[in-house]
């Protein structure tokens, strides 16, 4: 979620100086995942008003899916390895954005955030050093 935030975040942000204006007309942000970073997208685009289409391999966990569509998403469910090439159609076709879910600087961006968060807490409570810091990096798609 941290990750799809930021880069939401940082698009709009973009796409606003861009205008010269702070209004916008909806963005569409596209992204294909299995569950994880979809759901992520779907619910930032929606906290900033804007539509979010996840294409979604068939098989993908039936509740991953609703929660997806719960965050107002539109999932678009194709075989396994027809995910990348509909993803690109769906921009292409939407003038949509695509939000890569493990190959977008401003999503691993957001994840990192996760550390510094760790990190000023740690001082907070008057920690001066961090032995080992164990924590999963990547996209998992």
């Amino acid at each position: 979620f941290r990750g799809a935030c930021n880069a939401v975040a940082a698009v709009l942000e973009r796409k606003r100086e861009e205008a010269g204006t702070a209004e916008l007309a909806p963005v569409r942000f596209v992204t294909e995942s299995s569950g994880n970073h979809g759901q992520g997208l779907a619910l930032a685009a929606k906290l900033q008003g804007h539509p979010a289409v996840v294409v979604v391999p068939n098989d993908a966990p039936k509740v991953k899916v609703e929660a997806m569509e719960g965050y107002g998403a539109e999932v678009v469910q194709v075989p396994p390895e027809e995910r990348k090439s509909e993803c690109q159609r769906v921009v292409a076709e939407t003038n949509g954005t695509l939000i890569h879910p493990s190959n977008e600087p401003l999503v691993m961006a957001g994840q990192g955030t996760a550390f510094l968060e760790l990190w000023e807490q740690a001082v907070d409570l008057g920690v001066e050093k961090l032995d080992v810091i164990v924590m999963p990096v990547g996209g998992g798609g």
